[in-house]
């Protein structure tokens, strides 16, 4: 059985790099894939699997990827969510494991380390 996974981001380059790279894992289906926390809260109302594993960007219209958090925790307690950013500055690592994230990488992270984080 596949892991039903979630993508937040809002650059399209980059969101649909990362669905496509990990729809093609056999153990991995992107089931939700959004540009913004809003939308990924619309999808799950809708009746989209609910994911396992989110990975949000951090800067994202709306609701950033480290608020976003704890509405996706608390919709979701199960689902782990790994923010995926270009800030690596230590604050922002720190608000984001504050606010329940179990991870964190930049989007420099070549596809496949992403894939096994």
């Amino acid at each position: 059985m596949k892991t039903p996974i979630a993508i937040i981001e809002d650059l399209p380059l980059v969101r649909e790099a990362l669905s496509t790279y990990l729809n093609a894992q056999p153990e991995l289906a992107c089931t939700i894939v959004a540009e913004s926390v809003e939308e990924f809260l619309v999808a799950l109302d809708e009746g989209a699997t609910p994911p396992r594993l989110v990975l949000s960007d951090i800067g994202l219209p709306g609701v950033s990827g480290i608020a976003g958090i704890p509405l996706i925790r608390q919709r979701l307690p199960r689902a782990e969510v790994v923010l995926i950013t270009v800030y690596q500055d230590a604050e922002r690592v720190f608000q984001a494991l504050c606010a329940g994230a179990v991870g964190y990488l930049v989007k420099s992270t070549p596809l496949p380390a992403i894939r096994q984080a």
